[in-house]
């Protein structure tokens, strides 16, 4: 598959980089962030305060577990591209 160049504004560049992980690509982390499911997606009977509350609680989650397996592999002496 090809590349393409594209420019970004400079924060949306760096809401990007904030939020990708440190083995993957910019492409990676876009591809990750645009199929990514969204709870605002399920009717749950959520309303908008239990959605946000139930969604950063999703993205904890998340979060904690890239920062986990990190750990875990750098205890095992396997090195990671950061």
């Amino acid at each position: 598959m090809g590349t393409k160049q594209v420019r970004l504004d400079e924060d949306l560049y760096a809401k990007i980089a904030d939020k990708k992980h440190p083995d993957e690509t910019f492409s990676d982390a876009i591809e990750r962030l645009l199929t990514d499911w969204d709870m605002a997606e399920f009717d749950m009977g959520f309303d908008e305060e239990e959605l946000t509350a139930f969604q950063d609680a999703v993205d904890d989650i998340e979060e904690t577990t890239a920062e986990n397996i990190d750990e875990t592999l750098e205890a095992l002496g396997a090195h990671t591209d950061e």
